[in-house]
């Protein structure tokens, strides 16, 4: 039977050794600078690490879920099904100590042979800001997930690659572009170790979108014209938060914490639009607001709160947005994102050409006058899709095959980006000057 193993923070007012509070600078010291640098020696003894893994192919993947919300769930019950009995949870981690017991309840209950004999509970240490993986949670541990709210992601990737682990990442990846830039470099740091980091676009592995996509390649559209995107939904509830701690445990309704819609949400339908459009992205405009004068007063309350001195800090997430991306070719994505109650809610992606269009909702395409020519016989299940990527991460880590996601999904990420750039400041925003500011080619 799986017993929990309680532990306090890693980083601790009173360490217990020299050594242990040595070990934590260093590693502070090493996330705070802007890019990474790992000697060879350690690279090549995570390459090893890493065939290790790909040679014992029937030894079991220990994995560490880091963020114990809504999401981990959705993955645990994804990995729960799959037909595979070499993986195991050895680590649950969370700043909220009640939401990894919450997560250890559930499994132990549901799905108990997923768990480690001693599976640890362990707080995450560092800031808000930049966390740092607890020791514990790096002792024994072959993968990492990351689910945490976006702002807490790029620490917790450093960190972990850092260690010679496997990554997996929720989407968007980052809050915004300092953050991103985490990402990326560390990115190409697991590419030298020969580490798998896969990131949770699991559209790119549902079937219906793929043959969808494979017929508007093949000219069932015509010429693609432009696109058009919505992701519109209920409201939040509101919450006066004046600390940073505060923020983030309501973290979908800041920007700081990456909990603008067209961030944190919408990035998915973005993402599966760009990658069918396939010219370069150029230019964003468009506008954003609140849904009444209550909320807009209320944002600007929490928009004067500057906690920690971070300009950033306390700025409320817009309630409906529209964005217009241009891309290459004078071909156009209009997009639509919506927080509020009592109100036309739709979620979905089309895309037309000079011969028709293609719904993503539905799995269809449409010619001109409406008829509908071709349909596809895959149903739309975000859990087999999950299931799908999930199955193509581990066998890449088993195989010793490393598959690395994170340049195709920074480009998503810096669309939402620059969609929520050019709606704070009401210009014409640019993808040349984001990608300066990122200094990535």
């Amino acid at each position: 039977m799986s017993n929990p193993t309680e532990s306090r923070p890693i980083v601790d007012s009173n360490p217990t050794s020299a050594n242990a509070g040595k070990y934590q600078e260093d590693r502070r010291d090493f996330i705070r600078g802007s890019g990474l640098m790992i000697a060879g020696g350690a690279i090549a003894g995570a390459s090893a690490a890493t065939k290790a893994i790909a040679s014992s192919k029937q030894s079991k993947l220990r994995i560490a879920m880091v963020g114990c919300g809504r999401r981990c769930r959705q993955l645990l019950d994804a990995m729960a099904s799959l037909d595979d009995d070499a993986i195991e949870i050895t680590a649950l981690v969370d700043n909220n100590r009640g939401r990894a017991q919450s997560v250890f309840r559930s499994i132990k209950s549901r799905h108990p042979e997923r768990l480690a004999d001693h599976c640890n509970l362990l707080t995450s240490g560092g800031s808000i800001r930049q966390p740092l993986l607890p020791h514990q949670a790096l002792q024994d541990v072959d993968v990492v997930f990351i689910t945490t709210p976006p702002v807490c992601q790029p620490g917790i990737a450093v960190d972990a690659i850092t260690n010679h682990k496997h990554v997996f990442i929720e989407k968007p990846m980052a809050a915004d572009l300092n953050g991103l830039k985490q990402v990326v470099n560390a990115s190409a740091v697991a590419k030298e170790q020969g580490l798998t980091v896969h990131v949770g676009f699991q559209r790119q592995y549902d079937q219906r979108d793929l043959d969808l996509i494979a017929q508007v390649q093949q000219g069932g559209i015509g010429d693609i014209i432009y696109a058009k995107s919505y992701c519109n939904s209920g409201s939040l509830k509101k919450h006066v938060a004046r600390s940073e701690k505060e923020q983030l445990a309501h973290w979908n309704q800041f920007n700081w914490t990456g909990g603008d819609v067209l961030l944190e949400q919408h990035v998915a339908g973005l993402d599966v639009l760009r990658r069918v459009i396939g010219r370069p992205l150029l230019t964003a405009q468009g506008q954003a607001g609140w849904a009444s004068l209550s909320d807009a007063e209320l944002a600007n309350q929490q928009n004067a709160v500057q906690p920690s001195g971070h300009q950033q800090a306390g700025e409320l997430a817009f309630q409906h947005q529209s964005i217009e991306f241009e891309f290459a070719d004078h071909v156009s994505l209009i997009s639509h994102t919506r927080r509020a109650a009592n109100s036309w809610q739709r979620t979905g992606e089309w895309l037309y050409g000079t011969q028709g269009h293609a719904d993503f909702s539905n799995g269809k395409l449409f010619d001109r006058s409406g008829n509908v020519t071709w349909q596809s016989a895959e149903p739309s299940a975000s859990m087999v899709a999950t299931q799908a990527q999930l199955r193509a991460f581990f066998a890449s880590i088993r195989h010793g095959d490393a598959e690395n996601q994170v340049d195709q999904a920074s480009e998503s990420t810096l669309m939402a980006l620059l969609g929520q750039r050019a709606a704070q400041t009401s210009k014409l925003a640019r993808m040349k000057s984001l990608r300066g500011e990122l200094k990535l080619a």
